[in-house]
């Protein structure tokens, strides 16, 4: 269920993101602050690259799937790039990333 929700919230924020002309990080923040998405949808700028980060993360998978699965742990997120600290236009890709933690 709370990968649904996450989901959900992620569609909602890219969905709003693509339709905005554009948006510096400080209103992207503000929207994401809105949408009570602080821990799960995150924004990050590296000042050394000139590049800005929102990356959705979603919670573990639940016991019983990863056990499923023969894995301790498993998650998975959503996120892309775009230089410079303004969203211009909606990103080209977005990545997403599966992680696994074996028991071993």
């Amino acid at each position: 269920m709370k990968v649904l929700a996450i989901s959900s919230l992620l569609v909602l924020f890219f969905s709003a993101v693509a339709s905005a002309q554009s948006l510096s990080n400080s209103d992207i923040f503000q929207r994401l602050k809105k949408l009570n998405a602080g821990k799960e949808i995150t924004l990050t700028y590296d000042r050394a690259g000139g590049t800005s980060k929102i990356m959705a993360v979603a919670e573990n998978f639940s016991d019983s799937e990863s056990d499923r699965a023969g894995l301790k742990a498993m998650n998975f997120a959503a996120g892309f790039f775009y230089a410079g600290e303004t969203l211009r236009s909606p990103p080209e890709s977005i990545k997403l990333s599966f992680w696994a933690m074996a028991k071993k």
